[in-house]
């Protein structure tokens, strides 16, 4: 995985990190990141913060690319952990926040938050990162290890890849494993977390909200039962766009193939046919 976010930092770093628009000036870029954090982190800023003032907090940023947000959220938190799997990325971010002093930028292995040592959290954030790791055990070790770094009361929200429709390779590192809502619930429990809200269900961008509960209750708690509904729902509803899907596909092989085929017969025999030799939604 480092390889291949290294290359794409190479070729084009911003556009990997905030597909949006295939180039980007410095200017765009940066306003791009403001934005998002005021999206992210000051509208729900009651969510992050509570009672406390931001700037008393340490934070950790997971996936940080070339600091888009990290400077950003270096205005609103007291010390910000940036951390990322690209050594080119990071050599970026680096440059970019050379004149902050109260961030601390690591590269990682992209397995782990080793790199981080012993440092605490008061809160976490992953924005569009978790959507390109493939594999699912390590996504819920991040989760794990981010749990154990946690303040008690503290919060993690960031984002997974909840699409079933989206499959991933072991080696794919742009469409990430799914994080069903099952396996978000175990991981929140193995985390000594509680998922206290939760956006998009079953797609691609599907936020979730931990915060650190040490003591957690084993039962399903209200929010997870809402969850794990609403997932059913979501599934029920691809499956009856599949079958849709899947009689209609019926209906071109028994119907509409056999007469195109006909058609094309006719056209290679130099044979147009009359309107009456078509079915009416064949005819022009």
């Amino acid at each position: 995985m480092k390889a291949e976010w290294d290359a794409r930092a190479r070729k084009n770093a911003y556009h990997f990190i905030a597909s949006g628009q295939e180039k980007w000036t410095e200017e765009e870029f940066e306003a791009s990141g403001q934005d998002t954090v005021r999206s992210v982190v000051d509208e729900d800023l009651a969510a992050v913060a509570g009672e406390r003032d931001p700037r008393s907090m340490t934070m950790l940023e997971i996936g940080c690319g070339a600091g888009r947000m990290t400077g950003p959220l270096a205005e609103r938190f007291g010390h910000v952990h940036a951390v990322d799997v690209s050594d080119e990325m990071i050599a970026r971010a680096r440059k970019r926040l050379k004149k902050v002093e109260n961030v601390s930028v690591y590269a990682t292995n992209g397995v782990d938050l080793t790199a981080l040592g012993d440092a605490r959290l008061d809160f976490a954030l992953s924005f569009v990162v978790f959507q390109h790791i493939p594999s699912l055990e390590v996504v819920r070790g991040y989760l794990r290890e981010v749990g154990t770094r946690l303040a008690p009361g503290a919060l993690f929200k960031f984002q997974a890849q909840g699409d079933p429709r989206i499959e991933a390779t072991p080696r794919d590192s742009w469409h990430g494993a799914r994080l069903s809502a099952m396996e978000a619930i175990r991981a929140a429990r193995e985390s000594e977390m509680v998922i206290e809200r939760f956006e998009g269900v079953g797609e691609q961008y599907f936020w979730l909200w931990m915060r650190k509960s040490p003591g957690r209750p084993e039962a399903l708690q209200p929010v997870e039962a809402e969850l794990l509904e609403a997932e059913h729902d979501v599934l029920n509803r691809r499956l009856a766009e599949f079958g849709k899907d899947l009689m209609d596909l019926r209906w071109w092989h028994s119907q509409a193939k056999p007469r195109l085929d006909g058609l094309r017969e006719a056209a290679e025999a130099g044979k147009r046919p009359s309107k009456n030799d078509l079915a009416p939604e064949d005819r022009w």
